[in-house]
């Protein structure tokens, strides 16, 4: 897929933007696993048992599974973006989600450009994630990962 920029008073075409709820979920939700690594990497300079680490990390883990209720939220919502493009969802091969709007392919190529440029950005959070693991493990020698596996 290709993406060209170019200047608003050169456009002529109105900009497609998502609706206001696909918008609002992704700006609560990059708030919400921006907070929860800005506070994790502070945590990791804390005393383990302290007060204001575990209460720290209370709101580390309750942002955590904010992500994940909104995530639940937004599986649905992307549904219905690929209809906009008139296009099925399937499942497996099983059995294809519902279409829940009608065409629209502008709206549906907006929303392909964000979704392809958004999984670059989906990479680096992996990475920045990765990255932290290694740090424990290797830097901090930690046993963060220990916790995991």
């Amino acid at each position: 897929m290709t993406f060209q920029v170019s200047s608003p008073s050169l456009s002529i075409e109105p900009r497609v933007r998502y609706h206001g709820v696909q918008r609002s979920l992704h700006w609560i939700m990059a708030a919400v696993i921006f907070g929860a690594l800005g506070i994790g990497l502070y945590c990791s300079y804390l005393d383990h048992g302290s007060s204001q680490r575990q209460l720290l990390m209370d709101i580390h883990k309750s942002l955590g599974m904010t992500a994940l209720a909104l995530l639940i939220i937004r599986i649905p919502v992307r549904a219905v973006t690929s209809s906009t493009e008139g296009r099925t969802v399937p499942w497996f091969g099983m059995f294809h989600w519902p279409i829940i709007l009608r065409e629209n392919k502008p709206f549906g190529r907006a929303v392909g450009v964000v979704h392809h440029y958004g999984a670059y950005a989906f990479y680096a959070l992996l990475a920045l994630h990765l990255g932290a693991v290694v740090w424990h493990r290797l830097v901090k020698r930690d046993e963060v990962l220990a916790r995991m596996l």
